[in-house]
Parts: C-alpha cells; sequence; structure tokens
C-alpha cells in the first residue's frame, strides 16, 4: 500500500503544478478558441522575427503589431484584465488599487 500511496501523492502533486500552467489552460479551450490562439502565436512569431534585437517589442509599445488574441482566448487563458481608468481620480484609483488588492 505505502507504493500506491506513494504513486498517489507524487500525482497530485503533479497535477496541481500543472493546473496552474497555460499547458493546463489551453486544454480548456473550444476548437475555435484553440485555432484563434494557434493563429495568433503564428502571427506574433512572424512579427518578431521580422524585427530582431528588441525592435519588435518597441513596435508593440508605439501600437504597431498583430492583431491581439481574442478576447474570450485571453479570458480562459490569463482571466479578466484589470486595470485602472486613465481619467480616474485619485480616490477613484486608490480604491480600485485597493479592490485588486484584496482580489475582489
Amino acid at each position: 500500500m505505502t507504493r500506491i500511496a506513494d504513486l498517489r501523492r507524487r500525482a497530485d502533486a503533479i497535477t496541481v503544478a500543472f493546473s496552474g500552467t497555460i499547458a493546463a489552460k489551453l486544454i480548456k479551450l473550444t476548437d475555435d478558441q484553440r485555432l484563434a490562439y494557434d493563429q495568433w502565436r503564428c502571427r506574433m512569431a512572424t512579427f518578431c522575427a521580422s524585427y530582431p534585437d528588441g525592435e519588435a517589442y518597441a513596435r508593440i509599445l508605439n501600437g504597431d503589431a498583430p492583431p491581439p488574441l481574442r478576447r474570450d482566448v485571453q479570458m480562459v487563458l490569463f482571466g479578466a484584465t484589470i486595470g485602472i481608468p486613465a481619467d480616474a481620480t485619485d480616490p477613484q484609483a486608490a480604491e480600485a488599487y485597493s479592490r485588486i488588492l484584496r482580489g475582489d
């Protein structure tokens, strides 16, 4: 029984380690979402290969990049995007930041 219990503990540890990874989240994508993700990765790889030495990053910051990953795919892989609106007042920004820290 010790051998089986040890194997079960190892399998549980692997499951826990894997569960928070992008690979685990990719499994949750529908076929349509996976196709959209694969196409986006291909576009990004081509874009990055076209601009070596950090130029791709600079172009992305300037808004000169391929279309972003579809929103529904982003939600599955990364969760909701959290941010503070640019036009928020200081008290509104402080409240939003507090909610982010609390996980609300």
